[in-house]
């Protein structure tokens, strides 16, 4: 059984998106169907590794996750300056932008698609979304934990608080500001606690 390629995938479909795109053949209609279709077709994994990073998560204090995050942000503003910003939508489809491709990054691949499941982003209503079998550098328990502990603000030390906060900036990131009051709230008590003791 042969499994036909999608439109997005076969050289006709992309010459062809490339016309409409480009203004070659302009009814409006077509146009902004063809653009809607095909705007960012192929690049899921890697707009949502690039918002994941945006929320500055305390999986950054990894350094696997930090690798990936470095090298993700870098190869995705370099292929967005490169193309340019009416182009870089249509990368992937253009046949461009392997650099983006998620398996580059594993750990922080991990790390994003099981933020945004946990939230409810992705995977539908079952809450059902397949990741791809990709070896993670870091153990997968251990990129869970961090994620578990990102949600409850809980078992994080002064040093990796300060290097999350370092690093989440490094790479554009927020920390959002009540986790952080959250986390030190947490911290001081720890501290008060063991000095009871």
């Amino acid at each position: 059984m042969t499994v036909q390629p999608k439109l997005h995938q076969t050289a006709i479909g992309r010459a062809w998106a490339q016309r409409v795109i480009s203004n070659e053949c302009n009814p409006i209609g077509i146009k902004s169907q063809v653009i809607m279709i095909y705007e960012y077709a192929g690049m899921k994994a890697s707009q949502i590794m690039y918002k994941y990073l945006s929320t500055g998560p305390l999986v950054l204090v990894l350094n696997n996750v930090m690798d990936d995050a470095r090298r993700s942000k870098a190869a995705y503003e370099g292929v967005r300056q490169q193309r340019g910003e009416e182009a870089f939508p249509y990368t992937r489809l253009m046949g461009a932008g392997d650099e983006l491709n998620h398996s580059k990054f594993p750990d922080l691949y991990y790390c994003a698609i099981s933020y945004y499941k946990s939230i409810g982003a992705i995977g539908g209503r079952d809450g059902k979304f397949v990741k791809s079998s990709l070896e993670t550098r870091t153990e997968a328990s251990v990129l869970d934990k961090y994620c578990k502990i990102a949600a409850t603000g809980s078992g994080i030390s002064e040093s990796h608080l300060n290097t999350w906060m370092a690093n989440a900036a490094e790479v554009g990131g927020h920390v959002d500001e009540e986790d952080l009051k959250k986390v030190r709230r947490k911290l001081k008590r720890k501290h008060e606690d063991s000095e009871d003791e």
